[in-house]
């Protein structure tokens, strides 16, 4: 009979701590999500090292307009830039990680602009990822 009672008590034990299993309880400080949500924005303005291509300033915004659609015709895919640093309009296309493969895009560019140039710059990593769409 003490077995009967023991084995039965058992059984509603294990009912009752298998059903505790399912219940969690979160604990996070707000101040921990602030901390979270400031290190994603940080990480989205971290800027990285690129070479790009200039493909040609001008003090005039109509000759940097034509530039900008000869290149579009030509490279339909690429995205172009149109950059003032005062006194001049600047246009530049491509963000390379690698300087020989903007090597190998300059000779290929030069072929129908022969003013352009590699440069370095500072892109954004959201920029930078604009780039490779």
């Amino acid at each position: 009979m003490r077995t009967i009672h023991t084995l039965t008590i058992c059984y509603f034990l294990s009912f009752l701590l298998t059903g505790q299993e399912n219940i969690r309880i979160k604990h996070i400080s707000p101040k921990i999500n602030d901390i979270i949500k400031l290190n994603q924005a940080k990480q989205a303005n971290k800027k990285i090292e690129v070479y790009s291509i200039q493909l040609k300033s001008s003090e005039l915004p109509e000759t940097i307009k034509k530039i900008k659609n000869k290149y579009s015709n030509l490279f339909p895919a690429e995205l172009i830039n149109e950059v003032f640093e005062p006194p001049y309009f600047k246009i530049i296309t491509g963000a390379y990680l690698d300087s020989k493969i903007a090597e190998k895009k300059l000779q290929e560019i030069q072929k129908k602009f022969k003013s352009a140039f590699i440069l370095k710059r500072e892109l954004t990593i959201d920029e930078f990822k604009r780039h490779l769409e």
